[in-house]
This record gives structure tokens, sequence and C-alpha cells, in this order.
């Protein structure tokens, strides 16, 4: 990446930044708290954190949906936001914004103009396709005559794409990630232990899982739906692939 040059990839649940100035990519909680007026309370981590802990004055949005843009006017006030707080001189640098390739021309339009108005004033913005920066990230030859498949597993979507001689030869958007595997475990988790969780509780399970301790038990808190009062049970983290398989 030259200099002056940005690099964003806007996720269903992180928005990643890096610049060439910089020796480590920035990893940014795509979220965004807005109150009862509609002013902005907070914006990335310090909006995830007040997640599932809110008042009903405040509501959390998550402008990004299945891997294109939910909610195009929150999107762009938080996008502002993170340049303002993270990029003191941005207006003069060139923007290269990752895109699912699988997406309409609509979609890949509104991903530009998103940048470019929360920005302002930038000099460039380019769309890069997203399948051929992770194959490249992970090492691949994406010039070699031959056909390299590359899976991009998310938090909203999945994308699957096969690349050869530089180019992408197929490329599929699934609307599956991370986030319907936490929606599983709290189904099951309020199944068999009778406790109802929120998301966060079973990410950090799902995550304990990924960690391959075998037989490992994660302590779970959450409500109680038989007294309505709070409880907490001992999970195995072996449940998160239970469901999966079931």
């Amino acid at each position: 990446m030259k200099k002056g040059q940005i690099g964003i990839e806007l996720g269903t649940k992180h928005i990643r930044v890096c610049a060439r100035d910089k020796e480590q990519y920035m990893r940014i909680k795509n979220m965004i708290a807005i109150d009862g007026s509609a002013n902005v309370r907070a914006v990335g981590n310090e909006a995830y954190k007040m997640y599932e802990k809110e008042p009903s004055d405040i509501q959390m949005i998550a402008p990004i949906t299945s891997g294109v843009i939910g909610d195009y006017t929150n999107m762009r006030l938080l996008l502002a936001a993170v340049f303002r707080k993270y990029f003191r001189y941005h207006r003069k640098c060139t923007v290269d914004v990752a895109a699912p390739s699988d997406i309409t021309g609509v979609e890949k339009r509104a991903f530009y103009d998103l940048v470019w108005e929360s920005g302002r004033r930038l000099r460039d913005v380019k769309l890069v396709s997203k399948p051929m920066l992770a194959a490249i990230g992970s090492g691949l030859d994406v010039n070699a005559p031959c056909g390299n498949m590359i899976i991009d597993f998310g938090a909203g979507t999945t994308e699957i794409s096969v690349i050869s001689l530089g180019g992408i030869v197929k490329s599929r958007l699934l609307k599956y990630g991370g986030d319907q595997i936490d929606q599983w475990i709290v189904h099951r988790v309020r199944r068999l232990y009778n406790i109802d969780i929120g998301r966060r509780s079973a990410e950090r399970l799902k995550l304990q899982y990924s960690k391959k301790q075998e037989e490992k038990q994660v302590l779970i808190k959450g409500r109680d739906l038989l007294s309505g009062l709070p409880g907490k049970v001992m999970v195995p983290a072996s449940l998160a692939e239970e469901k999966v398989k079931s």
C-alpha cells in the first residue's frame, strides 16, 4: 500500500482499517448507539460495551447486514466518526474499500458513495474485490494458472470464490456466518438449561470451543426462564459443535 493510502473493510461485525504508516491494522466494532432524540451516543467499541446493557431510550444499530449496507445513514455517521478520531489528515488520502464480489452494482455503488461522503475531500475511492484481498493475504499465488479456492467466513456472510490467473472465476456469497451460530447457541442453551442468554455470551462460548480445549466448561449467565431471576450454569464448550451437527 502506497503512502497516503488507507484500506477499509466494512464487515458485519467489525470495521478493519489499515494505513501505510501504521504497523498494525485497527479493528473497530461496527455498531452505533442512537438515543431517542436521534443523537449519536457512542460508536465502535464504545457502543459495543453498551450492547445488551442499554436502557430502553437507546437503540443499538449494526448498519451492515449480511455483508451489505442495511442502514446507510447510520453507517455514514459511524464511518465519519472513525475518520475523525483515527485519521486526522485523511482528506489527502486514497481509500481502498474491500467489497464482496457477488453483490449488485447498486450495492457496490453504495459502498463507494458511503466512503466518499464519510471522508469528504478524499483524493480518490476505489473498490477492491474482497476475495482477491483474502487470497493475497493468505499467501496464495493468485496469478498461477490453476484454481485456488478461498473461503471467507465472516459474521454475517460466507463468501466462497475460485481464483485463477489474477481474476475471480466464480464467487458465491452465502447469507450464513458466525452470527447464525451465535443464535443457534442461544436457542440450544434455552432449550437444554432453561437459561436465556445474550449474543455476547453465546459468542464467548463459541470462541472458547474454538480453542480446542477438551471438556472445557464455561460459566454462562442469563435469565432463568422458570423463576425469571438471574441465573448461571456451567455449560460444556462442545455445545457449540453439538448444535451445528444437529
